[in-house]
């Protein structure tokens, strides 16, 4: 026998007699049991306190010979089971993304994730931008900044594509005023012009005969306006058509000394269908009419549109829509609508 590095005598293949797991020899006896750290040195005095093996919870205990675990048989003969514990807990409530990026080092993300607080600074990122985009449009000028609460002045009003040589804007607005809810907002589109395109009825029948709404315009040689608007496009037939949407509208005296800005508000009459009849409107060969019924059109063009008539109709129970009649005309203007 020989003496132990403990010093207790124990020959060869012999374990120590005391149990600290140290033996006699180069082998290591088959039936020998596996110390753990948790056992107490048995050369080690007595103490007072717990062991770490009393306060370890028994899913801790030392685990059965030869279980594989990351922290055991660590290459000290002790080891830290309450820091075991810790770091099991922690794996354990961490969320598997997590573990990745700790175990990837770290990783920064451009959005945030639920549980995942990597990308709160992503979000305080754009948190400032915001903040700093708020500071840049209250120091801009009035003149860059976009106005909400406000409208364009043009929006609500009639928009015309071409030149009127009868009318002007306001009173454009005034008959856009009195059109079906269906037909404001469009924009004018001018479909024929006795100055422009001659005064020819065959010519203005090839021009207006696709356009299901119209507004006629009229303009007497004493510089009175008048006109019509219908819901059917202008063509021949040999009795009256048209629908309850028609009427007639008359602004009086258009005065061209001051340009024909004036204001004609007072002076706008507008003369709706009554209902008790249903000559709206009449198209031949040789004039156009709208009305009719109380022995007079409410107003007639004839001969190529150079001269006409007008008086009280019972279709639109009109005044006549100009001082005299019959009357010279000098520009005859026929309007269409294109949806904005």
């Amino acid at each position: 026998p020989s003496s132990l590095p403990c010093g207790v005598e124990a020959s060869e293949g012999e374990a120590c007699s005391r149990g600290c797991g140290r033996f006699q020899g180069s082998f290591r006896p088959t039936d020998m049991a596996d110390p753990w750290p948790t056992a107490a040195d048995p050369h080690e005095p007595p103490s007072s306190a717990p062991s770490a093996a009393a306060t370890t919870p028994p899913d801790l205990a030392s685990p059965p010979r030869g279980a594989m675990s990351f922290f055991h048989r660590s290459a000290s003969p002790h080891v830290d089971h309450a820091g075991a514990r810790q770091h099991h807990q922690h794996h354990q409530q961490q969320p598997p993304l997590m573990g990745l990026v700790s175990a990837l080092g770290g990783l920064k993300l451009p959005f945030a994730i639920p549980g995942f607080t990597g990308g709160g600074e992503a979000q305080g990122r754009e948190e400032e931008e915001e903040e700093g985009e708020q500071d840049d449009d209250l120091t801009r000028p009035d003149e860059f900044r976009q106005t909400l609460t406000e409208s364009p002045k043009e929006w609500g009003k009639p928009q015309l594509l071409d030149s009127s040589d009868i009318v002007n804007s306001e009173q454009v607005f005034q008959i856009e005023s009195m059109l079906p809810l269906a037909t404001q907002g469009y924009r004018w589109k001018l479909l024929y012009s006795s100055l422009r395109h001659g005064c020819d009825i065959s010519t203005f029948y090839s021009k207006v005969k696709l356009e299901k709404r119209t507004v006629v315009l009229v303009e007497t040689l004493d510089g009175e306006v008048f006109g019509s608007f219908s819901s059917m496009p202008w063509k021949v037939q040999v009795e009256y058509f048209g629908t309850g949407e028609s009427f007639l509208f008359s602004f009086g005296n258009n005065d061209r000394t001051n340009g024909g800005t004036g204001s004609f508000q007072s002076d706008c009459r507008f003369f709706p269908w009554t209902a008790e009849n249903n000559l709206v409107m009449m198209a031949t060969d040789e004039f156009i009419a709208m009305g009719g019924g109380g022995g007079s059109f409410g107003y007639i063009l004839e001969e190529n549109f150079s001269r006409g008539t007008t008086g009280t109709c019972d279709t639109y129970r009109n005044t006549p829509l100009c001082s005299s009649s019959p009357f010279e005309v000098t520009n005859v203007e026929v309007w269409g609508f294109v949806p904005v």
